[in-house]
């Protein structure tokens, strides 16, 4: 206690020793002035779940709607050895929380597979029976739990001293040892959870992932999610790897596709699926299967995120100018004279179209369209304005259109993209589009290899603003290859 004393007169508002001092007064006989002291201080940190605790007060609510806060309190008594404490906490029957106060996903602590580990390692520190608690928390999921710190890796380790075989403990251990850097240690882990059950919901996921970006094994890598998606069809960080580990190895949209064909809900799957689903049948010619996903669906605003209409532009671009090709001119132009046009059952469209379609790539697109159906001077006027376009990622297409005008500076547009690759790599490792920017800008200033490189590291970041879609395009482009 003299220390803890002592560590409060160093630092007054220390609320880890004033809990700690606590704890220490009640076990040596103090209770009266450990309870002032309680007081106290939780009139000054009254969100301390630790000193609510204390006081017979404790915030069942609070600790429900979150499991993480649970193993924290837990963990803070585990450390002081008040084990009777913490398996107090980790055996309560916490009230079922609305779903709008808790993390997507939770559970209520006592169907949270680590609280119930947690208690098994509690039971048996005070020297009681616990492997009927370890085997019901082996039988529970471990989505969204994602073990971290000293405390739960002495747990995890523990059970796996009672039983090596326990396949749950070496997944989320795994985890655990993956987010420090253990790479290989998880790996091993995580096959050996697979060699003892091969349908452990969220382990196929952190297989496949390791494959991708520990080993670099697309093949791997995607032969691990498709197991996945048979295991636990509703698990979209499956059908993500899929769409990273099939772009990878340049596989036709086909396989996407096929495999979404699984998903078995589409109406409530995330809006990066649907975007990437619509890509991908418009890289097939799959319009009306494109269209028909925006129908009936509430496309929430993401800061930095995609935006719903630059993805409808983009199916309305790709099919326009399909239609050019094949000769159905009449229908593309009567298209292009709608592409700002509101579409009464999709609100996104009541606005916002006009600064998008603007943009240097539209506009190359929509020169294109024009010039196929002999209208010249509309694709002129287009080219014009997607060579003005003047932002870093305006410029691979501004420089295109720009060589289709009198007067190209071959020179000036090299420096011009030179500059914005500059830019674009200065970016790149944490944003896809920046980083597919730069492997476009590579690719027309005819550095085939880092152009190449770019592309690759595409799939390996999180999709932005249909990043994996545009480079799939690009890989395409006979420059490309």
């Amino acid at each position: 206690a003299q220390l803890l004393q002592l560590a409060l007169k160093d630092a007054p508002e220390d609320l880890r020793s004033a809990e700690e001092l606590v704890v220490v007064l009640q076990a040596s006989g103090h209770a009266d002035t450990a309870h002032a002291v309680a007081m106290d201080w939780s009139r000054r940190y009254p969100t301390s779940y630790f000193l609510a605790e204390e006081l017979g007060t404790p915030q069942i609510n609070h600790l429900a709607a979150a499991p993480e806060r649970v193993l924290n309190l837990a963990a803070q008594y585990m450390g002081l050895g008040r084990y009777e404490q913490a398996l107090a906490i980790l055996s309560r029957d916490y009230p079922k929380v609305p779903a709008e106060e808790r993390d997507p996903g939770s559970v209520a602590p006592q169907d949270n597979s680590l609280v119930a580990y947690y208690k098994a390692f509690c039971l048996r520190q005070l020297g009681r029976s616990a492997d009927g608690v370890q085997a019901a928390a082996s039988r529970l999921s471990v989505l969204y739990v994602f073990p971290n710190g000293a405390t739960s890796n002495e747990v995890l380790r523990a059970a796996l001293q009672h039983n090596p075989n326990d396949a749950t403990a070496e997944n989320l251990l795994g985890t655990l040892e993956f987010s420090v850097g253990l790479t290989r240690s998880a790996q091993a882990r995580w096959d050996h959870a697979h060699a003892i059950n091969a349908k452990l919901t969220g382990l196929d996921a952190n297989r496949g992932l390791a494959a991708l970006y520990v080993d670099s094994d697309p093949e791997k890598a995607l032969a691990a999610f498709r197991e996945g998606i048979q295991n636990d069809p509703t698990n979209e960080a499956l059908y993500t790897g899929v769409d990273q580990a099939s772009s990878l190895l340049h596989r036709p949209p086909t396989e996407f596709i096929h495999v979404m064909n699984a998903f078995p809900d589409k109406e409530t799957m995330r809006t990066k699926l649907v975007y990437e689903l619509a890509m991908h049948y418009v890289e097939l010619g799959y319009f009306a299967a494109a269209e028909a996903l925006f129908r009936n669906r509430f496309f929430p605003r993401e800061e930095g995120g995609t935006n719903v209409r630059e993805v409808w532009i983009e199916v309305q671009l790709e099919r326009l100018s399909a239609a050019a090709q094949a000769g159905h001119c009449n229908e593309a132009l009567h298209g292009l004279m709608l592409l700002s046009q509101p579409h009464l059952k999709l609100p996104f469209t009541a606005d916002g179209m006009e600064p998008l379609l603007s943009l240097a790539r539209a506009q190359y697109m929509i020169a294109g369209i024009n010039r196929t159906c002999h209208r010249e001077d509309a694709a002129k006027e287009a080219l014009r304005i997607a060579a003005a376009g003047s932002r870093p990622e305006d410029t691979p297409w501004a420089s295109r259109a720009a060589k289709e005008l009198p007067g190209y500076d071959v020179k000036a547009w090299q420096a011009r993209m030179v500059t914005a690759l500059q830019h674009s790599k200065a970016t790149a490792d944490t944003h896809p589009f920046s980083m597919y920017n730069a492997g476009l800008l590579e690719q027309q200033l005819g550095l085939k290899d880092e152009a190449k490189a770019c592309f690759h590291h595409v799939f390996l970041l999180p999709e932005e603003r249909l990043s994996y879609h545009l480079t799939r395009m690009a890989q395409q482009e006979p420059s490309s290859r």
